[in-house]
């Protein structure tokens, strides 16, 4: 027995995962913009306070839920976002937004303080867990989360035919 593992065992030296294979291949799950119904319908369900700050932000401001988390709110309205200690996915990842009116600066930075980091330091992984978490029990499927409400600004944008790039 024990020479006939060490025979099958042979080239492992060179490739040790020569005979692993995966058992399943997980399906991609496409990810979907919110329609306008559906995100007043996430509004009106969810219940937390902080769940219902954190939408606000996200639908009035596009911005990407760990920007939402981090960036500074200015006392004059304006919203700051500084690259992370990670490079910026693209080049307007400084850049300075203007803070919906219907937003309390004093209500966001509140928030903010409450914010515990999570695994690699994301500010937005609890948050992001728990209102991904609150959608599905509203019915919404793995196809839409918290980045949906990016892709429901971009796809709006993109409608009213604002360019991709502006200044």
């Amino acid at each position: 027995n024990y020479v006939a593992l060490q025979e099958d065992d042979r080239g492992l030296e060179d490739d040790p995962l020569k005979r692993v294979e995966a058992i399943g291949q997980r399906k991609p799950t496409v990810k979907e913009d919110f329609t306008r119904a559906e995100l007043a319908s996430v509004y009106e369900g969810i219940t937390r306070d902080d769940h219902k700050l954190f939408l606000r932000i996200l639908a009035t401001s596009g911005m990407r839920a760990e920007e939402a988390c981090t960036a500074t709110y200015e006392d004059d309205g304006r919203i700051v976002i500084r690259k992370s200690k990670s490079k910026s996915k693209t080049k307007a990842g400084e850049r300075t937004l203007p803070l919906h009116s219907s937003i309390s600066v004093h209500e966001v930075q509140v928030w903010q303080r409450g914010l515990k980091a999570g695994p690699y330091g994301r500010m937005s992984h609890y948050t992001c867990m728990s209102l991904n978490r609150a959608l599905k029990k509203l019915g919404f499927g793995k196809s839409k989360t918290v980045h949906s409400v990016r892709r429901y600004v971009a796809v709006a944008l993109e409608r009213l035919g604002v360019p991709e790039l502006t200044t």
